[in-house]
């Protein structure tokens, strides 16, 4: 298990010396996140089609549970992971997002 040391920076995006070295191994992320109690309804839906349609994003579902709804990104470096957090954090509706980087493993025989 790989643990970074690191602090939160500006647009709540994680700075670390190490979070460049681990950007460039991986190619997925996992980000949770939450709406805010306004968004029922159509609202909903508008706004996972809104996250859906965000460059980057593979798969983003509804979800229950603590968060609302989770999305898989596929990234070339940070700068596109970070525009698609930074993106979200600015989506009217989202209340917060955790980023969980999806980090390569060795495929099993």
């Amino acid at each position: 298990m790989m643990i970074l040391n690191a602090t939160w920076g500006e647009a709540g995006i994680l700075k670390s010396p190490r979070i460049p070295m681990v950007i460039k191994m991986v190619r997925k992320a996992l980000i949770l996140g939450e709406l805010n109690s306004q968004v029922t309804g159509v609202k909903t839906r508008e706004t996972l089609a809104k996250i859906s349609s965000l460059p980057g994003v593979k798969d983003a579902e509804y979800i229950a549970g603590p968060y609302d709804f989770y999305l898989i990104a596929e990234v070339d470096n940070q700068d596109e992971l970070t525009k698609i957090v930074t993106s979200l954090r600015e989506m009217e509706g989202i209340k917060e997002t955790m980023t969980c980087l999806v980090l390569p493993s060795k495929k099993k025989k």
